[in-house]
């Protein structure tokens, strides 16, 4: 059988999920590590020490390091988004197929050399918000091209955060410090170097010269399934706006954000805090038949679609309610309804009622290798990349659209886009 051998380049949290992952394929190994913060690398020696039939991969701070191997076929890109860059041109032009993280690119400018640097080298390139490998996300494609919503005209992505841990605040290991973390290196992709900060390197996403904000993370797999599904153009008008209203911590990002984008015939809502959980994650496309909602229920992607119809009969009763009783049955007689206002045969059906859910079973390393496990089999030429560069670049810069409207409307100085 093949043997696909990777490189990972940021082994963070997002970044040691697919190590763990990797450790049960049959035809991929993990060959080398790279990573700013010494307890991450040995992390990765600890994970990939249960494998006793591979041998120790490489580890190191330097991502270099990794793309130099001669032996390397692919590598895994999730580093902080200011990183990603750098990092994915020097890959792709080193021959490698990529794995990038999304958002892709941390400002649309990233986005056009990473895009321009792909189309050059040829190589396989999949970006990893995970959105079209979803089956959810796929029965809600069909539902959409089969036109059995009728004409759409608003879609909606609600996104509620209520814990420390999922508003970018995370415990920092007790040896973190100067000598553990190579912070001159972490600096070398900014716009400007600052004094050591734990925070700044660990919560990296509370930074705009590091992250892409709300919308390039908390919600940037939802825009790609709502890009995926809609195949829609460009938008022609975005409004933005929020602030910081929970989590006076320093940070610059807002925890409470909100954007519109504004289509030929429809519009598209966001709505994300970090203040409460109670409205969940939801991804809502109504039309005039009714609507389908894409829901994520444990933290994982989405895993659930509902297609809910409109109500078939009109409220002609109460509508008219205070006629005289004449003109109101020639009212009933000309909609099809009895002396009662009531439907005097069956009508039509337009859309059927759906319900679909992710099997109870599906860990959460079935929910999130499935996307790597489809890389892999496009490295190994059995497939097409799920996600490709076209789809992440155009999700990605509604992200950053939106991400600018809000500095318009804010005052806030970000990054230029």
């Amino acid at each position: 059988m093949p043997d696909i051998k990777l490189g990972l380049i940021g082994c963070g949290t997002r970044g040691v999920s697919h190590l763990l992952s990797l450790q049960a394929s049959r035809y991929a190994h993990v060959v080398a590590v790279a990573d700013l913060y010494d307890g991450h690398l040995q992390r990765a020696r600890e994970i990939t020490a249960a494998n006793s039939n591979a041998p120790a991969p490489l580890l190191t701070r330097d991502y270099r390091q990794v793309l130099a191997r001669a032996d390397l076929d692919a590598v895994i890109i999730a580093v902080p988004d200011f990183w990603q860059e750098r990092i994915f041109t020097a890959a792709v032009a080193a021959g490698k197929a990529v794995y990038c993280e999304a958002p892709f690119g941390q400002t649309i400018a990233a986005g056009e050399a990473m895009f321009a640097a792909a189309d050059r080298s040829g190589v396989i390139v999949q970006v990893g918000s995970g959105a079209p490998s979803s089956v959810a996300c796929q029965r809600a494609r069909e539902v959409v091209a089969d036109g059995r919503l009728g004409d759409i005209h608003l879609i909606e992505i609600v996104r509620d955060i209520g814990t420390s841990l999922g508003s970018w605040r995370a415990p920092y290991p007790p040896d973190a410090s100067p000598e553990s973390i190579d912070w001159d290196a972490f600096q070398q992709a900014a716009e400007q170097t600052r004094p050591f900060d734990l925070s700044r390197f660990f919560d990296w996403r509370c930074y705009w010269d590091y992250g892409s904000g709300m919308a390039g993370d908390a919600l940037i797999d939802s825009l790609t399934a709502a890009q995926w599904i809609m195949n829609s153009a460009t938008p022609s008008s975005i409004v933005a706006g929020g602030g910081i209203y929970r989590w006076h911590d320093g940070r610059e990002t807002p925890d409470i954000f909100h954007a519109e984008f504004t289509y030929p015939s429809f519009e598209l809502h966001l709505s994300c805090t970090m203040t409460t959980s109670q409205r969940g994650h939801k991804l809502s496309i109504c039309g005039s038949n009714g609507a389908l909602v894409l829901e994520d229920s444990r933290g994982l992607g989405f895993d659930s679609v509902r297609v809910l119809p409109e109500p078939a009969a009109e409220p002609y009763v109460s509508a008219v309610a205070a006629w005289p009783e004449a003109p109101r049955q020639w009212y009933y007689m000309m909609h099809g309804l009895d002396v009662h206002g009531r439907p005097s045969a069956a009508l039509p059906v337009t859309l059927a009622e759906e319900n679909w859910n992710e099997p109870a079973n599906a860990d959460e390393e079935a929910l999130l290798t499935r996307h790597l496990s489809l890389f892999l089999a496009a490295v190994l030429g059995r497939r097409q990349v799920n996600e490709p560069v076209t789809l992440g670049f155009d999700a990605a810069k509604l992200a950053h659209l939106a991400d600018d409207a809000y500095g318009h409307a804010s005052g806030k100085h970000l990054i230029a886009r």
